[in-house]
């Protein structure tokens, strides 16, 4: 399926894990986990499709990594954010790039910097940060950023924050 904002087409797909009440659970959690595995269950086999929760599915993936993005992008060491490309502007800092900035909230965080990249560097720094990230965009060990095309966002970068070899 396909969705149009602004004269260009978006294309998605749904997917969908489900429990019965009562018959699979009777709380509130014990049906979003069964659900969840029954969405998990669909994942793995594709997209775009559906499935009802029965014993035989196990998050077996799940179970193996012991941890989602959210707890990822929460408990990482090290500052990092995702921005896209074309306008600069923010779309995720974790929480220890809103800790050295002394933000207490995404929400702070964004009015602080004005939601863009500049915002995050001191105007007399801005050039020679650039030119640095420009040369350390890539797929080699010591990149610091990572140009990716999104189907949602466009190209965007993943930039990991760290102090020059002097500042450590």
């Amino acid at each position: 399926m396909t969705f149009s904002y602004q004269g260009k087409d978006y294309p998605y797909t749904i997917s969908l894990g489900f429990a019965a009440y009562p018959d699979q659970g009777v709380s509130r959690e014990e049906l979003l986990n069964k659900a969840d595995a029954a969405l998990y269950a669909v994942k793995m086999t594709g997209k775009g499709t559906m499935a009802a929760y029965h014993p035989d599915m196990v998050k077996e993936g799940r179970a193996q990594l012991g941890f989602n993005l959210r707890d990822l992008a929460v408990n990482l060491p090290g500052a990092f954010f995702i921005y896209r490309a074309d306008d600069g502007k923010i779309i995720f800092a974790n929480r220890e790039l809103l800790r050295i900035t002394e933000c207490s909230s995404m929400e702070v965080f964004i009015e602080f910097i004005g939601r863009k990249v500049k915002g995050l560097i001191a105007p007399e720094d801005y050039a020679e940060a650039v030119e640095s990230c420009d040369q350390q965009v890539g797929n080699s060990d010591d990149a610091v950023a990572h140009m990716v095309k999104n189907p949602y966002f466009g190209e965007i970068y993943y930039v990991i924050l760290s102090p020059k070899p002097d500042q450590k």
